[in-house]
């Protein structure tokens, strides 16, 4: 059990889970999250009280947005070209004037019939695709792409749906772009499955999940089993965070947040520590907690160059 409370910290380290650290950081929390996640002041003080079982997942995600394939369909069309201009990125997917063996690089491959400029980027190892081609804003350039700003974000002025592939060719993550905002949970694939949902700081969004409980805060992480279902979501709200642990029934298992952490057994009976079912509870607590560690480190590790 030891081992998955350290979960609380790797979970929040996952792939681009920079702005939540410092959204929590936040001297005056309530407000400046709820800026960054459009929210209302009133939705963002929708917490569940720290006594309160969470419900049953009753829903889960439908079978097409769980296949790669499927959820990769986009409508981009673009008339190609050539381009000799070339944009390097090290293996930190940083921006870097000199090529970099276990980087990246992306060159403009073509023009849509409205005049935007479409870009694609490749593993420079071995000249594959490490993202299918998307159109960048009407009016910006790949000059425009990666430009660091003061604050540390980098500029990525893309507009439509953008899949990143695994140096194998097989679907590592999705997620879409409306005028050069995130539109879209950044959506991570293992074999073909997805199996999580990370870090949208968009309320509209998250409130399209068939399972999100606007009462407990809004999701920005979210760990899936097979069947659509959440392993686990973390809710961010005016308090901090909570994490919610699920069985593969929808059922919860734990519930950890600043106040500590509370299990329930199969039949939602709050476990008392002390007795033999709260081995059994912990058992599926740590297995979860096992997997979400797999997830986690698969999401920061399988795109890079061996």
């Amino acid at each position: 059990m030891k081992k998955s409370l350290l979960l609380l910290a790797l979970i929040a380290t996952a792939t681009q889970a920079d702005d939540h650290s410092a959204a929590l950081k936040s001297i005056d929390l309530r407000n400046s999250t709820a800026q960054m996640l459009g929210a209302s002041e009133a939705s963002m003080q929708n917490v569940l009280p720290t006594d309160e079982k969470p419900a049953i997942i009753t829903r889960a995600l439908p079978k097409e947005r769980m296949t790669a394939q499927i959820a990769t369909q986009t409508t981009l069309s673009y008339h190609k070209q050539k381009s000799d201009d070339i944009y390097y990125l090290n293996a930190n997917y940083q921006p870097t004037d000199t090529p970099d063996p276990k980087g990246f690089y992306y060159k403009a491959v073509g023009i849509t019939d409205d005049s935007r400029i479409v870009v694609q980027t490749f593993y420079q190892s071995s000249g594959k695709p490490f993202t299918s081609p998307i159109a960048l804003v009407k009016d910006t350039t790949p000059d425009d792409i990666n430009l660091i700003l003061p604050n540390g974000h980098n500029i990525q002025p893309m507009d439509g749906r953008l899949v990143k592939y695994l140096p194998d060719g097989s679907i590592f993550q999705i997620n879409d772009f409306n005028r050069g905002n995130l539109d879209s949970y950044i959506a991570t694939y293992r074999d073909g499955q997805l199996i999580s949902l990370h870090a949208p700081l968009l309320y509209h969004i998250a409130e399209k999940l068939p399972f999100a409980n606007p009462r407990a805060g809004v999701p920005f992480n979210i760990h899936l089993y097979p069947n659509g279902k959440p392993m686990v979501i973390n809710y961010i709200h005016a308090n901090g965070t909570d994490i919610i642990y699920y069985r593969a029934d929808g059922s919860p298992v734990a519930m950890m947040n600043s106040s500590g952490i509370r299990m329930w057994d199969s039949a939602g009976n709050l476990v008392d520590p002390a007795t033999a079912s709260a081995k059994k509870v912990e058992k599926e607590f740590d297995a979860i907690g096992d997997a979400i560690e797999k997830n986690v480190d698969y999401a920061q590790n399988a795109w890079q160059t061996p």
